[in-house]
């Protein structure tokens, strides 16, 4: 035994380059016995100040609280290698006295005389914490990656039920609407138009004018074009919209005036004012044509 652990101590060129290796290096014998170990090794396990040659993980155990939970491991771990009787690989991990857990790669080649005995056991270990920390933090990236992929499937799923219900209920409006139009309009013909004629046989030639305007009116009440004229965006004045209107019904500026109770020349005012905030200023445009083509519906 002796023998040969002054073979191994002898090899100080060998053990000051096993020392260079931030890799854990370990060499048993077919017993168990701890025969040398690098730097990085002892210090892992903190046997720096402790004679271990020829010791077993039993004896070591003791040292610290770190070895005996740890050293037990590795004797389990030993004993498997023997029985696969080749190159055994595992990764293991060491919950340190900090409170650290560290992740190593371990690499055990036994070794045996030709008879078959046990002979050598030769302990390889890697730091791979730092690899398998980040590993850790991509899967857990990935696992809120796809719940937030499966939140916005969901939310689409729910935005799309949302617009397809407005859709249904946007068609059953405009459904209603059509009904309500037809009968507005029905009831308009049927109960207000015949007394409007019963009216024009009373009246002067004037007020045909404005009975002619309430039957206009009636026939197109359910356009959008009075509506379309009072947009924010045209800041037109009621005067003015109740010009466009008459513009639009073909009445000249005389007829306008008269119905108005205005002169001409505030007619003219009226539609200067008009054509300016219609865009049509200085341009060779009929008023009354870009009304029926802008605003009739």
């Amino acid at each position: 035994m002796q023998g040969r652990l002054r073979r191994f101590s002898d090899h100080e060129p060998f053990l000051a380059l096993i020392n260079l290796s931030p890799d854990i290096i370990c060499f048993k014998d077919g017993e168990g016995r701890w025969l040398l170990a690098n730097t990085s090794c002892l210090r892992l396990f903190g046997l720096e100040s402790v004679e271990y040659s020829g010791k077993r993980a039993t004896e070591l155990a003791g040292e610290n609280d770190f070895c005996r939970k740890t050293l037990r491991v590795w004797e389990v771990a030993d004993e498997r290698a023997w029985q696969k009787e080749e190159l055994d690989l595992s990764e293991e991990i060491f919950s340190m006295p900090d409170g650290e857990k560290k992740f190593f790669e371990v690499v055990r080649m036994p070794l045996f005389h030709p008879d078959g005995r046990r002979r050598r056991l030769i302990i390889l270990g890697r730091d791979v914490t730092s690899a398998r920390q980040a590993e850790i933090a991509l899967r857990a990236e990935s696992r809120c990656c796809q719940r937030l992929h499966e939140e916005i499937q969901e939310k689409n799923e729910l935005i799309n039920k949302v617009k397809t219900t407005i859709d249904v209920l946007l068609e059953r409006n405009e459904a209603v609407q059509k009904v309500m139009e037809q009968r507005i309009a029905t009831n308009l013909q049927e109960r207000i138009l015949p007394y409007l004629e019963l009216l024009r046989s009373k009246l002067s030639e004037k007020d045909h004018y404005c009975l002619d305007i309430i039957a206009t009116h009636i026939d197109t009440i359910g356009s959008s074009f009075i509506q379309d004229l009072k947009s924010p965006a045209l800041n037109l004045t009621p005067r003015e919209i109740q010009l466009a209107d008459l513009v639009m019904q073909g009445r000249t500026n005389k007829e306008i005036a008269d119905l108005l109770n205005i002169s001409v020349r505030s007619v003219e005012s009226y539609r200067y004012s008009l054509r300016k905030k219609l865009g049509l200023r200085n341009k060779k445009i009929n008023l009354r044509t870009y009304l029926l083509s802008s605003f009739s519906s």
